[in-house]
């Protein structure tokens, strides 16, 4: 896919001590299509058995996500600024419906780490530190079944056939995450597994019939179509309230 660096985008990265290149780049309109297509099979899966949804959504790649999130926050320092904003554009794609969306870009990141600390706890999150927080929130089981479950439950209260014309809010270079180090993420296999796939992140934001949903996907490597990994339904009120931060947040032209 044809790629450019966005001019006044191009920042230095510091993770881990080191300096590094941010990329974001511009969709080609094959790749929109595919962005189309991927929310046209959501849909369609939505209305069919949990086997179906799962051939559309990433499962394993959401929870890659959630590690990555964890791993980030938990080890953050407060002058990596661009890992935060990564953070905050991760978290809007998997952040629960019952959450304020505004909440992934005005609160501090360590809450993040402790909502998506519930599912993540299994994997060694609590020896990280992040174990008495995660319990503050409550457990949550992490069964695909259940995940499936709730995952339809979400498309159908918001109508997701209903959600047209995707407007792409900001693209990534999946190349950055060979970049990124933590204790958790370097010792979950499926963590490494989904980084070795995955080649491009979109924060997509879909319009639908009384609301807007942003929604995360990935394209993958060996993989014709994209893959979804989550999303969140916003009112208008609150699109309103976000459209401005987000794009302060990762750097887009006014």
């Amino acid at each position: 896919m044809a790629r450019r660096i966005v001019s006044g985008v191009l920042v230095a990265l510091a993770l881990g001590g080191c300096s590094h290149t941010w990329y974001q780049f511009d969709v080609s309109a094959n790749e929109r299509t595919r962005i189309s297509n991927a929310k046209n099979a959501l849909a369609t899966a939505s209305r069919a058995d949990a086997n179906a949804l799962a051939q559309v959504v990433d499962l394993s790649g959401r929870r890659a996500v959630e590690t990555l999130v964890a791993g980030m926050t938990v080890e953050r320092t407060d002058g990596e600024e661009q890992r935060q904003k990564l953070t905050r554009a991760l978290y809007i794609g998997i952040m629960g419906d019952a959450e304020d969306p505004m909440s992934a870009l005005d609160q501090d990141i360590t809450w993040m780490a402790a909502r998506v600390g519930q599912r993540v706890a299994s994997h060694g999150l609590t020896q990280m530190g992040l174990g008495g927080i995660g319990a503050m929130v409550g457990a949550v089981a992490d069964d695909s079944g259940q995940r499936l479950r709730q995952m339809q439950a979400s498309l159908h209260r918001g109508q997701i056939a209903t959600c047209q014309a995707p407007n792409v809010i900001v693209s990534y270079d999946a190349g950055i995450l060979g970049h990124i180090h933590t204790q958790l993420t370097d010792s979950d296999a499926d963590y490494q597994r989904w980084r070795e796939r995955v080649r491009a992140i979109h924060l997509v934001r879909f319009t639908c019939r009384s609301q807007y949903v942003l929604m995360l996907l990935t394209r993958n490597r060996g993989e014709a179509g994209l893959r979804v990994i989550g999303w969140h339904f916003v009112t208008p009120e609150q699109w309103q309230r976000m459209e401005p931060r987000l794009r302060d947040a990762f750097d887009l032209p006014s």
